[in-house]
């Protein structure tokens, strides 16, 4: 009986390990989800700035109409934009990993409900065999005390 509690044991040792490990990169997953949120949330303070530059300088082209054609006004133009464009970019992708840390999280989670299951039904098989075992001990020692009752122990009397 003692090989169905080492099992058990056992079962349970190497569910709970495996459980810490998911937990470990359920954790290092927020750790990353929270840094990536933060970087994004940078990025679009930074857009919304560039963004008003931008309509600043458009605001004082349409008051100042020859400012359009300065090299000066183009060229910050040209460079707000691009920054736009990287920040866009950076963004976008930013979005994308963090979409992606959050399906990785759900995987993660059911993995430890899927883990925890698997070790319920394997302890739920060990008590069905030593539950099967009992029994069948109890059968074969009812066997041997009736066979003594009725003295056919199987010994030769001689």
């Amino acid at each position: 009986m003692q090989q169905f509690e080492r099992a058990a044991d056992q079962i349970k040792t190497q569910a709970r390990e495996k459980q810490d490990q998911v937990r470990e990169s359920v954790s290092k997953t927020d750790q990353g989800i929270e840094q990536i949120s933060k970087q994004l949330n940078s990025y679009r303070s930074a857009k919304k700035k560039i963004q008003g530059a931008i309509s600043q300088l458009q605001a004082q082209a349409q008051q100042n109409p020859q400012l359009q054609n300065h090299p000066m006004y183009q060229k910050r133009m040209q460079a707000y934009k691009e920054q736009l464009s990287k920040l866009n970019a950076a963004i976008s992708k930013a979005e994308s990993q963090l979409e992606m840390l959050r399906g990785r999280k759900g995987y993660l989670r059911s993995a430890l409900i899927k883990i925890a299951g698997q070790a319920s039904s394997q302890l739920s098989m060990i008590r069905k065999r030593q539950q099967a075992t009992k029994q069948q001990q109890q059968a074969a020692q009812d066997q041997q005390k009736r066979k003594a009752a009725k003295g056919e122990t199987g010994k030769v009397r001689g």
